[in-house]
């Protein structure tokens, strides 16, 4: 009998699919016909924006919740491992970081003493703050506990000018974002 009580609620993995399902047609269905999108490609959700000889492509990481918890923490897999497949992409030269927008996309809002926001709100303009968050980022990374060294040997092992542009080019789409390709395309790049 105790299961009738989840006959009525979806298993959390098919919902965080659905999730981005759902932002995969947002971007298929407000963007141009050229336009490309992928779900579990390269990222969660892959959209290729093609506007005339313009290129902007963008890795979104998904993360929906259905408790109280909210994804991205400082220490989760989620965060080091979605920033380690960026730092990949890079190097390996499947992705130019110039044409490139980073985003962390969850339902719930993000709290601002998130490493994720942190890495939001730096930009390169600012050297000063670019500096700090560098040196915070790979001085995490270094404490990463046994189970994500390989993600934090990715990160460590990425030249600091390479990780300032991706840091540059990261933005969390939390719940108080409109999730909107019109908004998105504004994001300071």
């Amino acid at each position: 009998m105790n299961n009738l009580n989840n006959l009525h609620s979806a298993d959390g993995s098919i919902l965080g699919f659905l999730y981005q399902i759902e932002r995969a047609l947002m971007w298929l269905s407000t963007s141009s016909s050229e336009t490309e999108v992928g779900v579990e490609v390269d990222d969660d959700i892959t959209v290729k924006l093609i506007e005339g000889q313009d290129i902007t492509n963008i890795y979104e990481q998904a993360k929906h919740s259905q408790t109280t918890k909210v994804p991205f923490s400082n220490s989760s897999v989620d965060l080091w491992k979605t920033l380690s497949i960026w730092v990949e992409a890079i190097q390996s030269g499947r992705l130019k970081v110039e044409n490139a927008i980073f985003s962390l996309l969850t339902n719930k809002k993000m709290p601002q003493d998130r490493l994720a926001i942190t890495l939001s709100n730096a930009k390169a303009k600012d050297k000063v703050v670019m500096a700090t968050v560098l040196t915070d980022l790979k001085t995490r990374a270094s404490k990463l506990p046994k189970s994500m060294e390989d993600f934090a040997t990715i990160i460590l092992n990425c030249p600091d000018a390479v990780l300032e542009k991706i840091i540059d080019k990261i933005t969390v789409l939390d719940n108080t974002f409109t999730h909107n390709s019109t908004e998105l395309k504004k994001i300071e790049r």
